[in-house]
C-alpha cells in the first residue's frame, strides 16, 4: 500500500496535511514502533528504514530500492515537539524539497514554505496555508510564488473517527476537476502511526499512511471521474493487532505487493 500511496501523492503533486490532537495520537506504553518495512513487487525489493529520537519521534525515513538509496527524509522538531522542518531528498532524481512549518501561539499550524531544488539550485518556492475546523485541518491551499505560475491548489480532507478516509485535490483554474484518494480501514493497528507524535501531521503521504488509527484495507485513486487505481490489502497480525505481513492486490491486475513489518 505504501508505494501506491506515494504514487498517488506524486499525481497530486503537492504536500498536504491533516490533524490529530496529542491526547489522541500519543502512543501508549505498549506501542510498537516500526523500524523496517520490506516490500517485494514484480521481483523488485524495496526496503524502508525508520529511525527515532530518544522521545520516540520519527526523525528519519529512508527508502532503498534493490539496495540503492532513492528517498531520504529528515524530520526536525522544536522544544514543544512540533514538526518545524522536513527535508525530502531524491538523490537518484536529483530533486530536493525542504518544508518549514509555522505555528501560532496556541501551537496550531498556520502556514508552511516549500522550497524545491535540483542539482543546479533552487527552482521554486510554494506557500501553503491551513483551514482548520473542529481541531482538524479541512483544507490546505498552496500557491506558487512564481508570477508566471500563480495557480492555487486546494486539498480537502474527510475523516471517519480517527481515520483519514479521503483527500480531494482541485485548483482555482479547474475547480470542478477533482482528483482524489479514498481509503477504507480495518479494526487493527496502523503500523506507521506510533512514531508520528505530532499535534498536526503536516504531510499528505504520512497523513494518508501514518495518521489513521487503523490499517488501510482498500484504496482508490480517481482523476476526474476516471478510476486510475484500486487495490485491496490483507494482513497477518501479531497478538497486539500489529501487522506482521501483508499482501496488496491491484484490481484488474496480477500484481501483488508483499510486505513484512519489523518493530521495536
Amino acid at each position: 500500500m505504501k508505494r501506491k500511496l506515494w504514487l498517488c501523492c506524486l499525481v497530486f503533486g503537492t504536500l498536504a496535511a491533516c490533524s490529530k490532537k496529542d491526547k489522541d495520537n500519543a502512543p501508549s506504553a505498549a506501542a510498537k514502533y516500526l523500524t523496517q518495512m520490506t516490500q517485494e513487487t514484480g521481483g523488485i525489493t524495496t526496503a524502508y528504514t525508520l529511525s527515532y529520537d530518544d522521545k520516540k519521534r520519527l526523525t528519519a525515513y529512508v527508502e532503498k530500492e534493490e539496495g540503492v538509496l532513492t528517498t531520504e527524509r529528515a524530520l526536525t522538531y522544536d522544544a514543544s515537539g512540533r514538526l518545524v522542518k522536513l527535508k525530502n531528498d531524491h538523490p537518484q532524481e536529483g530533486t530536493y524539497e525542504e518544508y518549514t512549518f509555522t505555528y501560532n501561539a496556541a501551537g496550531v499550524p498556520e502556514k508552511y514554505v516549500r522550497k524545491i531544488s535540483d542539482d543546479d539550485g533552487l527552482k521554486t518556492t510554494i506557500n501553503g496555508t491551513y483551514t482548520i475546523a473542529n481541531g482538524k485541518v479541512t483544507r490546505i491551499t498552496e500557491k506558487d510564488t512564481d508570477p508566471e505560475n500563480p495557480i492555487e491548489i486546494y486539498m480537502d480532507f474527510t475523516y471517519a473517527g480517527n481515520n483519514v478516509t479521503k483527500v480531494a485535490v482541485s485548483s482555482d483554474e479547474a475547480p470542478t476537476v477533482v482528483s482524489s484518494i479514498e481509503l477504507t480501514h480495518g479494526g487493527k493497528k496502523n503500523p506507521l502511526r506510533a512514531g508520528l507524535q505530532l499535534n498536526y501531521a503536516l504531510l499528505s503521504d504520512l497523513a494518508l499512511e501514518a495518521l489513521s488509527e487503523n490499517e488501510t484495507l482498500t484504496m482508490e485513486l480517481r482523476i476526474g471521474n476516471n478510476v486510475q487505481l484500486q487495490s485491496t490489502t490483507t494482513y497477518q497480525y501479531d497478538a497486539q493487532g500489529y501487522p506482521t505481513s501483508s499482501e496488496e492486490h491491484e484490481n484488474g491486475s496480477n500484481e501483488v505487493t508483499k510486505t513484512t513489518y519489523q518493530y521495536k
